[in-house]
């Protein structure tokens, strides 16, 4: 009611201000969609704007639109033998320039033209996608209530998608692992992206990907294209942005993901150069150190910063990229309170990570149909964890271990446009590998520690993993496209090999409405500390019996139908069946299998795997989406799927993440009031099966003093259906060159038990519950200048 009061107040102060219109520069480059080489000449209007606004690109592609006022716009790119390109609701800030990369695809002479509804705002970057694929906007990263500014979080809500819990972010796509994820950054393939990153996971409590540094990007949940391997599930296919080239502009922000200052402005004006930096360092922390008390046993430190440099040539560009984050966190039962349930049970426990990665690339253009890309890049991950046991106002250790991993890698690709129908796109990349893994935990029958890992490879003597690919696409006509590729692949630390075709197509047969068809072949290396596992108490001489475990694999199909009702309503179903093979599984008859993996804060190691396990995903997905228009959009989505997996002991069962349907219903609306101040409201609710869990041996557990799970009942139990309600209000104003945001949102408002977990408590002799996130309200601040 408060923040209600206070935003009316702010609508009413403001209105009172000096009157006059707030414009802005638009500014952005238009390129040639097969190529990526920027397109001088084209011409870039402003639509439905009295008088016309626009402007031509100049040599590097690059425009300026100067004086449009702000609020909402649509922007439209045309130059001649090119199918004009949109980018549709695009919102003008009168404290930043607004920054708008335009494609545009070259059209295709056909003897009967069809007329095709097209809507490239949302569709894929990569045109080689032709199913399971949309890009998405950073926009929608702050918009969706509930996604705090994540990009991961923010993808949970389109079709075919969860997450696994509240206090993480992996990504569950199709009932697969969220291990299954590739995440690219620029072109570079890069680790985990999150703060308290573990090796062998995708997902973390907090991304250190800032969404303020991000442009338009893609993500890929089926039978993506031949350029992306090792992968099973998904591809999130990222791009920072340029820095402003013309002018100096700063954000400040602070809320949940930290408090954070960002930086942008030109290296040379002449040139046409860049940069671009963010800093944000953990909004916990600071608190805590005010002296907030959290109520909690550990509160999470933590820090990151993303940074690009752009330098044009005369025949290319220069880009450099950069990504690190540091975080730690201590949770000690021994000042545990007793009303935290997250804290471990006796014990005392310790963990950290620190994430790097960084590239720079060489792109050259060798005429105006084609060009390469050079790139070299090096990435770091570090994951530490310490335990101790309490015994009688003592600490003892229990576990230490510290697993470093970092690869320098090449990376090359050579695109060619043949005709206006055909273009190619060929590429290798080399990745050198080295790791320290070191391990160890207390084996109190022994009374002696125990290594599980002791093993160190430098650059020198490290593994290789090298990929190549080819990727064509085929334009029959602007209504018909059809591509194919292979990815193949080598390991070297095991001589495996693998050669994976791909193709798709798409064709739209009437205005607005579209089939479009894709299969492939996938498949994904194990983590380096499964390769590297050692269980010393299985043999007087311990051995790696792990080292010649072969790729996980599976084959995609995916059907979609896709209708445009208008430029902002479409409509969206996919059928798909995927079958998983060579999945690693004991040697022995358990119902263990790595498919169920992936989604903890520990990583779950076994020896002795073999590559004989199974799996299938088969499901239907549907979306109903109303992009943002008028002041109003929504997204709906339905995931109805089974997922299903085989371990070493030859029985069927469900999997961990088979929730079985998910279903998300977003709804925004904003409400300006006048060019300076604008009202917006979001809301989420989300609604899917509970996950499934090897129920507990109660008896078995009291017997043993810990817990003891029904392995002959594996995933056998089904926690209750997940529901959560997220709301979002927020208030923006701008005046002069300034404009700021003040947001409240609230996460599972309705306060609803969603159960994450449970476990047996030696002390009370019982089963208990871990709930879910209840309600968390957060506050968030945002100045542009």
């Amino acid at each position: 009611m408060r923040f209600t009061i206070l935003l009316l107040f702010l609508i009413v102060l403001s209105s009172t201000a000096r009157a006059g219109s707030l414009t802005q520069t638009v500014r952005g480059v238009v390129y040639d969609a097969a190529t990526l080489q920027p397109l001088p000449g084209a011409n870039i209007i402003v639509e439905n704007s009295k008088p016309m606004l626009g402007a031509g690109s100049d040599s590097l592609g690059r425009f300026r639109i100067l004086n449009v006022p702000v609020g909402r716009i649509t922007l439209k790119a045309m130059f001649i033998g090119y199918q004009p390109a949109f980018a549709r609701n695009v919102l003008v800030y009168p404290g930043k320039e607004t920054s708008v990369r335009l494609e545009l695809q070259q059209d295709v002479i056909e003897m009967q033209e069809i007329s095709v509804t097209a809507l490239p705002k949302f569709e894929p970057i990569n045109k080689t996608a032709v199913v399971s694929a949309r890009m998405f906007t950073v926009e929608e990263t702050d918009k969706y209530a509930g996604s705090r500014g994540d990009v991961a979080r923010m993808a949970s809500n389109y079709a075919g998608v969860a997450f696994a819990n509240d206090s993480r972010n992996d990504i569950v796509i199709r009932g697969n692992s969220p291990a299954g994820l590739l995440w690219r950054l620029n072109g570079v393939d890069i680790p985990n992206p999150n703060h308290f990153a573990m090796e062998g996971t995708t997902g973390g409590p907090v991304g250190m990907l800032n969404n303020n540094t991000l442009n338009n990007s893609d993500f890929i949940t089926g039978a993506f294209p031949a350029e992306y391997g090792n992968a099973l599930s998904g591809v999130f296919d990222l791009r920072m942005r340029n820095g402003n080239s013309d002018n100096y502009e700063f954000l400040g922000q602070v809320g949940f993901n930290g408090f954070e200052f960002g930086a942008e402005g030109p290296i040379s004006k002449e040139r046409g150069s860049s940069f671009l930096g963010n800093y944000r360092y953990s909004t916990l922390d600071v608190m805590d150190k005010l002296g907030v008390d959290f109520g909690a046993a550990g509160v999470p430190r933590y820090q990151d910063f993303s940074g690009k440099v752009a330098i044009p040539t005369r025949s290319g560009r220069i880009d450099w990229f950069g990504l690190w984050g540091d975080s730690e966190i201590a949770i000690l039962d021994s000042k545990n309170k007793g009303d935290d349930l997250y804290s471990p049970q006796g014990q005392d426990l310790y963990n950290g990570a620190v994430v790097a990665a960084s590239g720079l690339s060489f792109t050259h253009f060798h005429n105006k149909d084609a060009s390469s890309r050079l790139t070299f890049s090096g990435t770091y991950q570090n994951s530490h964890t310490d335990i101790f046991r309490l015994e009688n106002d003592a600490r003892r250790r229990e576990l230490d271990d510290n697993y470093i991993e970092y690869k320098i890698s090449l990376d090359y690709a050579f695109s060619r446009r043949f005709s206006a129908r055909l273009s190619g796109e060929s590429g290798l990349s080399i990745d050198r590998m080295a790791f320290d893994l070191n391990g160890r935990i207390y084996d109190f029958d022994r009374e002696a520690f125990y290594q599980y890992f002791n093993n160190v490879r430098r650059l020198g003597d490290g593994p290789t993993f090298t990929q190549l690919y080819t990727t064509w696409r085929y334009r029959l006509a602007n209504n018909f496209s059809l591509n194919a590729g292979v990815n193949a692949s080598h390991f070297d630390l095991n001589n495996r090999k693998s050669v994976d075709p791909r193709i798709g197509a798409s064709y739209a047969f009437s205005p607005g409405q579209s089939l479009s068809l894709a299969y492939g072949k996938h498949s994904r290396l194990q983590s380096l500390v499964t390769y590297y596992f050692t269980d010393q108490r299985a043999a007087e001489k311990a051995a790696e019996t792990n080292l010649d475990l072969d790729y996980t694999r599976a084959h995609h199909f995916v059907l979609g139908y896709n209708h445009i009702f208008t430029t902002d309503l479409r409509m969206k179903i996919e059928a798909y069946y995927q079958r998983l093979y060579s999945v690693p599984v004991q040697s022995t008859p358990s119902s263990y299998s790595i498919l169920n993996t992936g989604s903890e804060f520990n990583i779950d190691l076994h020896e002795n795997l073999v590559n004989t396990g199974t799996g299938k995903n088969y499901g239907f997905e549907f979306t109903l989406e109303r992009f943002y228009s008028k002041g109003l959009y929504f997204l709906a989505t339905l995931s109805l799927f089974d997922s299903r997996y085989v371990g070493s002991d030859g029985i069927e069962r469900n999997t961990k993440y088979n929730t079985n349907f998910v279903n998300n219903l977003l709804v925004g609306k904003e409400f300006a009031f006048s060019e300076r101040n604008t009202l917006f409201f979001d809301l989420k609710t989300a609604w899917a099966g509970g996950q499934h869990y090897t129920p507990i041996d109660l008896q078995a557990s009291r017997e043993a003093g810990e817990e003891q799970r029904k392995d002959d009942e594996a995933f056998s139990a089904q926690y209750p259906n997940y529901f959560k309600l997220d709301a979002k209000i927020g208030f923006r104003h701008s005046s002069g060159n300034i404009t700021q945001e003040w947001m409240f949102y609230v996460e599972n408002l309705t306060g609803h038990k969603n159960i994450l977990s449970q476990h047996y408590d030696s002390d009370a002799d019982e089963i208990k519950t871990i709930y879910q996130l209840g309600v968390f309200p957060m506050i968030q601040y945002r100045i542009y200048f």
